[in-house]
Parts: structure tokens; sequence; C-alpha cells
């Protein structure tokens, strides 16, 4: 006969941090936990042992669950130690140890005790010392719960987040609402540090940052402020080079295939310049708009820079010691190809002609508008 067991006990707060947190690893929808994110609520000073054996739990069996959704599902090939392995995100390599610290708990006990509704008064997360490889995953994750629930303000008022390379590569869009990244917040250390500590999770989440990649180019159309748009574009750009400059040094150009996919997917029914810019085609002053038009254009620019790899790999030989390598760079670049980076190259040079009115004429290729692939 089975013994009968009393269920688990805990506080409100701590059952509405682990709800947040059970959101947060693909538990829970965003619009159950929508409620606990948007208003103010108040946290015991610290949790018990049972809501803490709880999280451990869910953190434990939920993160790994979540990389496999977000992308470490899909058999892929990378770079280990010059040499390409293939096979899903278990499969290319022994489990990898997630130590999640303090500052994990600090996170989820901000999300549900502050009114992420409210930017004037949320007060910003602020938490000693650095996070953890795997704390910026659970940041990660954090940005995209509240840009679904359409809360993310505070979190890009943040330092915590602004100084998070993770968080910056993967949302560009909610932590450049209000300026670029600042020289001190995306540094050449801190990424170098995700590259070398923290590829497999970059590995895992290629297919997740191709789609908040897409979908970032196809907001572009409905922005109609320009001060907005030049806010995205320059971010883009800066997240961009700063990693690209990262994967150089660490020779793990392939962590760059999302973008290469992204601009793929968005290139192969070649749409018009008219895709990018047509909520502030007619808006402003002539010279505010040629700077919002030169950033909308940041991540088709910013091919040039695998551009310039593809041609550096296109000379190794077979015998060389970066043959593996080169090779799957150009396997990766066959998403774009050269015809689709020409018509990057023209739709720049397009996108800059700051004519509305001949952009319009001339824009009658079809948009990529179909729904982005899971």
């Amino acid at each position: 006969m089975t013994a009968w067991k009393e269920p688990l006990r805990v506080a409100q707060s701590e059952a509405d941090l682990l709800t947040v947190a059970r959101a947060m690893v693909g538990g829970m929808s965003a619009e159950a936990v929508e409620p606990l994110l948007r208003q103010e609520r108040p946290m015991a000073r610290k949790l018990g042992p049972t809501a803490m054996g709880l999280l451990k739990q869910t953190l434990a069996r939920g993160v790994a669950l979540e990389l496999g959704r977000r992308g470490g599902w899909r058999p892929s090939r990378h770079l280990r130690q010059g040499e390409v392995v293939a096979g899903r995100m278990w499969q290319r390599q022994p489990p990898q140890p997630l130590a999640f610290s303090p500052w994990s708990i600090a996170l989820l006990r901000w999300l549900v005790a502050s009114p992420l509704a409210v930017t004037t008064t949320c007060q910003p997360l602020s938490v000693k010392g650095a996070p953890t490889i795997a704390d910026q995953l659970m940041m990660y994750l954090a940005c995209d719960l509240a840009l679904r629930c359409d809360c993310g303000g505070p979190l890009a008022a943040s330092l915590a987040f602004r100084q998070s390379p993770l968080c910056w590569i993967g949302f560009p869009d909610l932590l450049g609402r209000g300026q670029p990244p600042e020289p001190d917040e995306l540094t050449g250390e801190a990424l170098d540090l995700l590259v070398q500590q923290g590829a497999f999770l970059l590995e895992a989440l290629q297919q997740d940052l191709c789609r908040r990649w897409i979908e970032q180019e196809r907001a572009k159309r409905d922005v109609v402020k320009l001060e907005r748009m030049v806010a995205l574009g320059q971010c883009q750009r800066a997240v961009l080079e700063r990693l690209a400059a990262a994967l150089e040094r660490s020779d793990r150009r392939d962590l760059l295939g999302f973008a290469l996919e992204a601009a793929g997917w968005l290139l192969r029914h070649r749409p018009g310049p008219i895709y990018w810019i047509r909520g502030i085609a007619q808006v402003g002053a002539l010279s505010a708009r040629q700077r919002a038009f030169r950033e909308a254009a940041a991540l088709l620019e910013a091919l040039q820079i695998p551009a310039r790899w593809v041609e550096e790999a296109q000379g190794v030989r077979f015998f060389d010691d970066e043959y593996a390598a080169s090779q799957l760079l150009l396997a990766q670049w066959e998403q774009v190809g050269a015809e689709g980076l020409a018509h990057a190259q023209q739709l720049v040079q397009q996108i800059r002609a700051l004519d509305a009115f001949v952009i319009e004429q001339v824009d009658g290729a079809a948009a990529p508008d179909q729904e982005v692939r899971q």
C-alpha cells in the first residue's frame, strides 16, 4: 500500500516566483503569468527550503528542454577544435553543466516583485557580482517573456541586462529602446567570455536567434518614428560588428549562422526596399530620414562581414588546417549566396536613395510575410 504524502506548501510569493520560472522555461504560457509581471507585489526576504528545492528541479529539467525546443533539437553542424561535428545538441557533445548562482534567484525575485508595466516607477534590476553563463541564459529567457507580455521597458533600462552580451545578441530591439549599447555595456571581453564558455548555448539558440532577427526585420515596416528606427539600426549594427569580431578572435565564425539564415529567409523572395522603410518613407525632414533609412538597412549592410569571410574561405586548400572550418562557412553562406548578397547590396543603395516615390514604383517583388518556420 502506498503511503500518503502531504502536499508541499510554499508561501504565495514563492508560488508566484515558481510560476514565473516555469513560464521562462516553457512550462506555462506568457498569458498565464502576465499579471504577475505587470503588478507590484511583496516578496519574502528569502526562499524557504521547499521553494528552493522546487526551483532547482524546475531549472534542472526545464532549461535543458527549453534549449531543445528553441533549436537544440535540430540537427546542425558546428566546430570542435577545428573539426566539424554534426547532430543534435546532445549528440554533438556531452551534457554541459549550467551553474546557476544567487544571481538567477535575484532576477526571479525582481521579475515578480516589480511592476514591469510601469517603467517610470519600476526600479532597475541591481545584483552584486557578475552573472554566470547560466544566469545570462535566464536573463535571455526573461527578455523573451517580458517582450511577449509587452512589459520590457524596465529590462531595457536596467544596466544588468544591458551588460549581458547574450541578451544583446537576442534582443537588440528590446534593449535598444533607449539607446545603443555603450562601449562598457557590450564589451569585447564579455563577448569573448560568452563565445569561449557559452558556445554551446549559442549553438543551441541558433534557430531561436534566427527567429528573433527575422521578427526585428519584419517589424521595421511598422516603425513610424525616425528616432526609433535609428536606435534599432544602431543597436543591430553594433551587435553584429562586435559579435563578428569576437567570433573571428575565437575562430568560431560558424556561430554567426543565425544571421545568415535570417538574411537568407528575408532575401529569398527578393523584397523591394519599401519592405524595410514603409512606415517612415514620408516622415520627417530629409536629413533625419536619410539617417533612419541608412540604419534600417543595418542587417543588409552587415552581410559584408561574412562575405569577406567567404572570400577568404574560398582560398583555403583541402590540406590546410582551416579547411574544415572554411567548408562549413561556405555551406552556411549558401543560405544567402552570391545572388542574395547582390540583391542586399542593391537594396542598400535603393534605401539610401531617399526617394520614397521611386522606391514604391520599383517595389513589385513579393515580401517575405509568411510565418517563420519553427
